[in-house]
């Protein structure tokens, strides 16, 4: 502890005992009440030392704690230079505005949707793309992360963790292919499919032991095969609700495709 709080508190604590249980008791009416005055008064006392302690506690951490001089840190990956741009995906900035808000504050409505982040983590995650693949057993281990570091806006504030931004990371920025929000199925209906669904069920652990190897085309592919996998097992209402979607995955692995082959240097 530091030698300036350690004496700070222990003066506090002198004041505290002197305050409270040096001040004389004054007993009052009938002899038969005064052991309950007396009872009465010392709860009272001891109620208040207590809070008037605890308050003196946080005081003195307030004014000599150095919370600036802790450094951010991450899980041990096994892999320093992962950890470090981990370290880098925590905003320095706090978020404005809580998940689900949408006040007149928010002036991006001519250009929604709108990304709130700082420049070190927009880097951090540029540079964990780059690395590929072969860091994604490393990278995984801090999907539990749920320290802050950025936000979206699309219907309202939005809000992301650090293990959200792993997911940025590891899904390429593709979040989802089935172009819907929520539809019916024969049993009522679901929402969409999204890649973390497509990490958890596949166990995040053993998915990126399968995808190091692989390139970013090879994981996508995989990603919607999962996902029309998934639809199919759900059901569909009727033939044209099969068509409409199974073609929409179709369209969209003709699309990714164009998309990889259309990079300068080949996916990683």
């Amino acid at each position: 502890m530091d030698t300036k709080m350690g004496m700070l508190i222990w003066r506090i604590a002198q004041l505290t005992f002197s305050y409270e249980w040096r001040t004389p008791i004054h007993m009052e009416g009938a002899s038969q009440n005064k052991f309950a005055n007396l009872c009465s008064l010392s709860a009272k006392r001891v109620k208040n030392s207590c809070a008037f302690w605890t308050a003196s506690l946080w005081l003195a951490a307030a004014i000599c704690g150095r919370a600036g001089d802790v450094p951010i840190r991450v899980e041990d990956s096994g892999l320093k230079e992962v950890d470090a741009l981990v370290v880098q995906l925590v905003s320095q900035r706090p978020a404005p505005f809580p998940s689900g808000y949408w006040g007149s504050e928010i002036v991006f409505a001519d250009f929604l949707p709108y990304h709130y982040t700082t420049l070190q983590v927009s880097n951090a995650i540029a540079k964990l793309k780059m690395m590929g693949p072969p860091i994604f057993p490393a990278l995984v281990k801090h999907l539990r992360d749920d320290r802050y570091s950025y936000s979206d806006v699309v219907a309202a504030w939005d809000n992301f963790t650090v293990g959200d931004a792993v997911c940025e990371v590891l899904s390429d920025g593709h979040y989802m292919y089935g172009g819907y929000k929520f539809r019916k199925t024969p049993t009522g209906g679901d929402s969409y499919l999204s890649f973390k669904d497509y990490l958890n069920a596949k166990d995040p652990e053993k998915w990126a032991e399968w995808a190091k190897d692989k390139t970013r085309l090879n994981i996508q592919m995989d990603f919607i095969d999962w996902c029309v996998a998934k639809e199919n097992e759900r059901g569909f209402v009727d033939e044209a609700q099969k068509k409409e979607l199974l073609g929409i995955y179709e369209a969209e692995r003709k699309r990714v495709r164009e998309e990889y082959a259309a990079r300068k240097t080949p996916a990683p």
